[in-house]
């Protein structure tokens, strides 16, 4: 594969990524008041309940999603490993995983009075939690086959058969509520949809990799604690990452009350898509680094690493000022102005975000060295730190003193030690990194005082407005950034361009 189809599989990938996100988003958003509306408030809550306790089971992979995607690819790129091998032994594992998530499904059906008080709903509950568990059992093997995928840059593929699972969900979803069904055919409808998207996965996982030969005969038992020593490390990051995100609404709730954590919640879920949405556009980038290392080219990977910060740095500082300074009238329009005080959280949560955002590039480049402990390390730190704040700030400032604990957090970890330490992996100056980051928020904060200032002599009172307005700021931003791109980034945008047009224009 040359540089530049691998150059445009990952812009194509990521572009196809952050659509079937935003396609997602807006399915979400007109979804909610129409299940509700069929649901009612009672059997709605309980399928929220069910979904919290089911989101939980994605750390029941302690990691090893990572890390099978990590040494796939780097099997594919190295000739000192065997790929069946290497993907047999995953799917060993995997598989392992299936049994475990098993045995938690009907510990939890088991407990379902804990959850549940009323008999008739204990026993709907106990039928969703066995179907999505089931759902989550599949899902295990079928993850070495994305592995697969994501390994050969085929991003597209992952796009298409979300999009088409998420269309395909929401058309049954429609069509069985409207007839009159409840949460068991929510369930079921999810297990067929998913279980549909796994087989298409592995079908064109087949396809690209035809020497692809999986059995558990071939697993090689030497890799296994390579796959642990690698896959902990994720795992701990994770425990960081429930301290961080999962933990804030319960200190809300146990000293301010429930009514507070839905103001918190409007602020946490604006932020949260924009980190989804980075993370579609950048996540695709650790097979690249991860060849890199396999190859030995540290020189290779240190530009494209610098490149690939400089981009993180310019979709965060794209996406997030302006959620600051339209955020307040965007909230007043969507929930109504009796939550406009999430406001002021989402300003402090946003300074956080933009110091992860800028840095979120670096957590990548860790994990592709294997050398994520230290990640895992200073996550679980911040995580801790973010709830002792959040505990002490929360009695003086209500929600305010959680968003400044998580914050304060973020600014000692995510802009300070982790930047620090990924350069020294990498041998780079620390200097030279901060400088891309000091050149794009300089100069984003001129532009969007500016832009503030602009925004005050005007009156917006709808979306239109809304959109317009931020349309012409994010333009004109993205369109002055290219004029302060290293020149490196320049020339990777050059070879964007189709070679006849590149042609025609070096003709003239």
């Amino acid at each position: 594969m040359t540089e530049r189809s691998t150059l445009h599989r990952l812009v194509s990938g990521g572009a196809l990524r952050t659509i079937s996100l935003l396609i997602s988003i807006v399915v979400a958003f007109l979804m909610m008041p129409f299940v509700v509306q069929h649901l009612g408030d009672r059997w709605y809550g309980l399928w929220i309940i069910v979904g919290s306790l089911i989101g939980f089971y994605g750390y029941l992979d302690f990691g090893l999603s990572s890390a099978s995607q990590r040494f796939i690819a780097k099997a594919i790129h190295s000739k000192e490993e065997d790929v069946s091998t290497v993907a047999s032994t995953a799917m060993f594992l995997f598989s392992g995983l299936s049994f475990i998530t098993i045995l938690v499904t009907i510990a939890i059906t088991l407990s379902a009075p804990y959850f549940v008080e009323n008999p008739t709903e204990q026993v709907t509950f106990q039928l969703v939690i066995l179907i999505l568990g089931l759902k989550s059992a599949i899902m295990f093997p079928f993850l070495v086959f994305t592995g697969f995928i994501n390994a050969h840059l085929r991003y597209d593929i992952d796009t298409y058969v979300s999009v088409t699972k998420l269309l395909l969900r929401t058309g049954l979803i429609v069509a069985y509520l409207t007839m009159g069904y409840s949460i068991i055919a929510l369930a079921v409808i999810t297990l067929i949809t998913e279980t549909f998207g796994y087989i298409a996965i592995a079908i064109w996982a087949k396809k690209i990799h035809p020497t692809l030969s999986i059995s558990l005969k071939k697993r090689d038992k030497k890799l296994i604690p390579h796959f642990f020593n690698y896959s902990k490390f994720t795992f701990i990051a994770s425990l960081g990452d429930i301290l961080r995100f999962k933990i804030d609404n319960l200190v809300i709730a146990s000293y301010i009350g429930l009514a507070m954590v839905t103001h918190y919640a409007i602020a946490i879920r604006l932020i949260e898509y924009v980190g989804q949405l980075l993370t579609a556009v950048l996540g695709i980038f650790l097979p690249v680094f991860t060849k890199y290392d396999a190859q030995g080219k540290d020189e290779e990977m240190r530009e494209k690493f610098l490149i690939i910060t400089e981009i993180s740095v310019f979709l965060t500082l794209l996406l997030v000022p302006p959620l600051m300074i339209v955020g307040k009238i965007f909230i007043g329009l969507w929930m109504g102005e009796q939550y406009s005080g999430s406001y002021f959280p989402l300003l402090i949560l946003a300074i956080a975000s933009i110091l992860a955002g800028c840095n979120r590039v670096c957590i990548t480049a860790l994990y592709a060295k294997a050398k994520h402990s230290y990640y895992a390390k200073i996550n679980l730190i911040e995580g801790g730190i973010n709830l002792l704040l959040s505990l002490i700030l929360v009695q003086q400032y209500g929600i305010l003193g959680v968003a400044l604990g998580t914050t304060i957090s973020t600014i000692y970890v995510k802009a300070v030690l982790l930047p620090r330490y990924t350069c020294e992996v990498l041998e780079l100056s620390f200097f030279r990194y901060n400088k891309i980051l000091l050149k794009h928020l300089s100069f984003a904060f001129l532009y969007y005082g500016a832009f503030f200032w602009g925004f005050k002599q005007i009156d917006i009172d709808d979306y239109f407005g809304l959109l317009l307005f931020c349309c012409v700021m994010c333009s004109i931003y993205a369109a002055c950034c290219l004029l302060i791109f290293s020149k490196s980034l320049q020339q990777e945008l050059l070879k964007l361009i189709p070679m006849r047009i590149l042609g025609f224009i070096r003709k003239d």
